[in-house]
C-alpha cells in the first residue's frame, strides 16, 4: 500500500520537543485536547496499512531506548500514528472499523436514517446497527481491562437488547403515550436524542461494566503500574457517559433540523428536491464537530488524586522515597 502522509503538526513551522509521554497540544486545556482528538479522529488514518502502524511503533521504541537520530517531527507524526492506530494501555492495534476515526464515516448515515425515517421498525433497525457498532467501539476503546468471550457477548445483548427497547418503547409513547410524550414525538429530534442518550449511555456502561468489578490499572507518573482501581473505573466511566453517552448526540440530532429549516428560508434553497441534500449536509457538518467537541470534554488520561482512591493506594513511594500523591490511568473514549 502507498505510504500514507498526515498533514499533522510535523507541517507546523514550530514543532516542540518530542516527549513520548507527553502531547503535541497542551491537555490541560479544552482546546488543546480538542486538536488532540481531531489528529485521533483524522479518517485518513484508517488507510494506514499494518506495517505503517509496526513502524512507527518501532521508531516511538527506538527513541525509548535512546535514539535520538530522528528529527521531533519524525517522532511526532509516529506518535499521531501509534495513538490513532494503538490502544493505549495494551499496546495492540484498534481494527480499523473501530477505531475512533471511524466514527464519523459510519454515523454519518445512521443520524442521516434517524432523522428521516421515523417510522419504528426503521428506528429500531437503525438502533440496533447503532448500538452494536457502539458495543464494538466501547470494547475497543476501553481503559484495557480484560474481558472475557462469555462476558463480552453478555455485555454485548444487555446493551443491545436495552437500547432497542428503549427505542421502540420512546417511540410507542409519543403516539399513545401522556401528552408531554406526544409533544415531544411531534419534534423531529426529541425523540431520536432521548433514544439515542439513554441507549447510548446503558450501552457504554453495559460494555464496561466489568472495570467496575475488577478495576482499571492505575499508575506512576512514571508509567509504573501499581495496582486496580474500581474507583478509577467509575470516574472513567461517568465522564465517558457524560462527555459520549449524553453530550455527543445532542447537536448531532438536534442541530441538524434546525439548521436545515433555518437554511430553506433563504430564497432558492426552499426547493423541496434540496431537502435531503441539504439534511445530510448538515448531518454531516454536525457530527464531524460534534465528535471532537464532546471527546474534549474530558482528558483521556484520568489524573487521580490518591486520597480519592482505595486505602491500598494512599501510602504508595516513587522510587526516591517520596510519597506517591498522584495516579494516572488511562480512561477509555
Amino acid at each position: 500500500m502507498t505510504d500514507v502522509t498526515l498533514n499533522t503538526s510535523s507541517e507546523q513551522p514550530s514543532c516542540p520537543v518530542f516527549s513520548l509521554k507527553g502531547s503535541y497540544y497542551d491537555m490541560t486545556t479544552y482546546h488543546g485536547r480538542f486538536f488532540q482528538i481531531m489528529d485521533q479522529i483524522d479518517p485518513r488514518t484508517l488507510l494506514l496499512s499494518a506495517d505503517e502502524i509496526s513502524s512507527a511503533q518501532r521508531l516511538l521504541e527506538e527513541f525509548e531506548r535512546g535514539d535520538r537520530s530522528r528529527s521531533d517531527s519524525e517522532l511526532w507524526e509516529a506518535k499521531k500514528r501509534v495513538d490513532a492506530a494503538v490502544h493505549p494501555s495494551l499496546g495492540e492495534p484498534i481494527h480499523p472499523c473501530l477505531r475512533m476515526a471511524s466514527f464519523i464515516p459510519v454515523n454519518i448515515p445512521m443520524v442521516a436514517g434517524m432523522l428521516m425515517m421515523p417510522s419504528t421498525s426503521a428506528q429500531v433497525f437503525l438502533q440496533w446497527a447503532n448500538q452494536s457498532y457502539n458495543s464494538g467501539l466501547n470494547y475497543a476503546n476501553r481503559s484495557g481491562a480484560a474481558v472475557s468471550g462469555s462476558d463480552l457477548f453478555m455485555n454485548y445483548g444487555l446493551a443491545v437488547g436495552t437500547a432497542m427497547g428503549l427505542a421502540a418503547a420512546l417511540k410507542r409513547s409519543a403516539s399513545v403515550g401522556p401528552p408531554i410524550m406526544r409533544r415531544l414525538g411531534a419534534s423531529p429530534w426529541a425523540i431520536p436524542y432521548i433514544s439515542v442518550a439513554s441507549a447510548g449511555a446503558a450501552n457504554i456502561y453495559f460494555s464496561r461494566r466489568n472495570e467496575l468489578a475488577g478495576g482499571v490499572p492505575v499508575c506512576t507518573e512514571g508509567g509504573v503500574e501499581v495496582g486496580l482501581s474500581q474507583e478509577a473505573a467509575r470516574q472513567g466511566i461517568v465522564q465517558t457517559v457524560v462527555s459520549r453517552g449524553l453530550g455527543l448526540p445532542l447537536p448531532v440530532l438536534v442541530l441538524p433540523p434546525l439548521l436545515v429549516s433555518a437554511v430553506r428560508r433563504i430564497p432558492g434553497l426552499g426547493d423541496p428536491r434540496l431537502k435531503i441534500p441539504l439534511e445530510l449536509g448538515a448531518v454531516t457538518l454536525c457530527v464531524c464537530g460534534a465528535l471532537p467537541a464532546s471527546l474534549a470534554a474530558f482528558p483521556s488520561k484520568l489524573e487521580l488524586r490518591a486520597e480519592t482512591l482505595e486505602p491500598r493506594f494512599r501510602n504508595l513511594k516513587d522510587e526516591k522515597g517520596e510519597p506517591v500523591k498522584v495516579l494516572y490511568s488511562f480512561k477509555g473514549l
